[in-house]
């Protein structure tokens, strides 16, 4: 595999015990797919995570997060 740069632009300050030992990226979408998939399998990778604040029901952030995905993304 080849070695890629990528500029980091901030960090995430894990407030739950199961992200505080992990090693996460985060980039677009189409960057990800760009970078890390083969040509003939561009969508590959097609999954995000989200993680709200505790305060916030992830069921009533789904209509929120829809309406800021790229079209035929859902």
């Amino acid at each position: 595999m080849k070695r890629l740069d990528f500029e980091i632009v901030g960090f995430v300050k894990p407030k739950t015990g199961g992200l505080a030992q992990s090693a996460i990226g985060f980039m677009p979408l189409e960057r990800a797919q760009y970078h890390f998939n083969t040509t003939d399998k561009r969508s590959a990778i097609d999954k995000i995570q989200v993680v709200t604040k505790p305060e916030v029901d992830p069921e009533k952030a789904i209509p929120d997060v829809a309406a800021i995905l790229p079209e035929g993304v859902a």
